[in-house]
C-alpha cells in the first residue's frame, strides 16, 4: 500500500512537471480551450501544418479638435461614442479661465473595427488640428499565452482523471493540492489572455477639444468681446493711475510745504548773515 501511495504521489508530481513544461512552450490547443493561435485542435497528426495565425493588433489614437463651442462638441463626442457602440472611460471639462477659452478631454473605448469611421465622424464636429494612430503587434504574445492556457487545460484534465482513481485520503489530498496549484497558474494566464483580447477588440481614442481663439486673443470669439476686453483693460489702467494720484497728493503737499519752509528759513539765515557783516564794517 505504501508503494502504491508513493506511485500515486509520483504521478501527481509528474503531471505538474509536465504542465509546467507545457506552459512554458507553445503546444497545440485542446478542443475545450479558446483558439486564437490558428492551430486545428481536431488534428491528431503531429506533423499537421498549422493554419495561418490571425494577427493581434492593438490600436490607439489621439485627436485634437478646435471649435468655437467647446461645450457642445464635448457633448457631441460623448454621444457619438455611445451611438457607435463604444463607451466613455474618462471625461473632463474646464471652463474659460484667465483669458483662455474652455477645454475638454474625453477618453473613449471603441470597437476596433469602428475606430477609423469614428475618427472620421468626430473630425466633422470641429476643425481637426492633430491626429495620431498608434499600433502594437501582440500576435506572438497572444499565441504564447494561448499555448500556455491550452497546455494547462490538458494537464488539468489528466490530473482530474488521476484524482478520480485515487482510493486513499493521502492520494486525494496530494491530488487536490496539485490541482489547486495548476488551477491558480491557469487562472493567471487566462486573465492575461482575456486582457490582451480586450485590448485588441477595443481601441482607445483620446479626444482633446480646445477653443479656436488665436494666440493673442485666446478665449475671445468676437469683435465685441475683444473691444470689451480692451475697454476693461483701459479702465483698470485708469483706475490704477487715479489711485496712485490720490495717494500721492498728500505726499506732494507735505513735500511742497517742507520745501517752502526750508527755503524761507534759508533766506532768513542769509539776511541775518548780511546784517552782521554790515554791522562789523561800521
Amino acid at each position: 500500500m505504501m508503494n502504491r501511495n508513493r506511485n500515486m504521489a509520483a504521478i501527481f508530481i509528474a503531471v505538474l512537471a509536465l504542465s509546467a513544461c507545457g506552459s512554458g512552450t507553445a503546444s497545440q490547443p485542446s478542443a475545450g480551450g479558446p483558439v486564437i493561435s490558428g492551430i486545428d485542435p481536431s488534428s491528431k497528426d503531429s506533423g499537421a501544418v498549422a493554419s495561418p495565425v490571425a494577427p493581434a493588433i492593438i490600436r490607439s489614437g489621439d485627436i485634437t479638435l478646435e471649435t468655437s463651442d467647446v461645450e457642445k462638441v464635448f457633448k457631441d463626442v460623448k454621444d457619438a461614442a455611445t451611438s457607435s457602440g463604444g463607451r466613455v472611460e474618462t471625461s473632463n471639462f474646464q471652463g474659460r479661465s484667465g483669458g483662455y477659452g474652455p477645454t475638454a478631454y474625453v477618453t473613449i473605448r471603441i470597437p476596433e473595427t469602428k475606430l477609423d469611421s469614428f475618427v472620421d465622424d468626430v473630425s466633422k464636429l470641429g476643425k481637426r488640428t492633430a491626429l495620431s494612430i498608434n499600433t502594437s503587434d501582440v500576435t506572438l504574445q497572444s499565441v504564447d499565452l494561448q499555448a500556455k492556457v491550452d497546455a494547462l487545460i490538458e494537464s488539468r484534465a489528466r490530473l482530474q482523471k488521476l484524482l478520480d482513481k485515487a482510493t486513499t485520503t493521502a492520494d486525494l489530498i496530494s491530488g487536490e493540492q496539485a490541482l489547486a496549484t495548476l488551477q491558480t497558474e491557469l487562472d493567471g494566464y487566462q486573465s492575461q489572455l482575456d486582457y490582451l483580447k480586450g485590448q485588441v477588440a477595443e481601441s482607445t481614442l483620446n479626444v482633446q477639444i480646445i477653443d479656436n481663439g488665436s494666440s493673442v486673443t485666446s478665449g475671445l470669439r468676437s469683435f465685441k468681446e475683444i473691444f470689451l476686453q480692451a475697454v476693461k483693460g483701459f479702465l483698470q489702467a485708469f483706475q490704477s493711475a487715479f489711485v496712485f494720484v490720490i495717494t500721492a497728493i498728500p505726499w506732494v503737499l507735505i513735500l511742497g510745504l517742507g520745501f517752502l519752509l526750508v527755503r524761507k528759513i534759508s533766506r532768513s539765515f542769509v539776511r541775518l548773515l548780511n546784517r552782521r557783516r554790515e554791522s562789523n564794517k561800521d
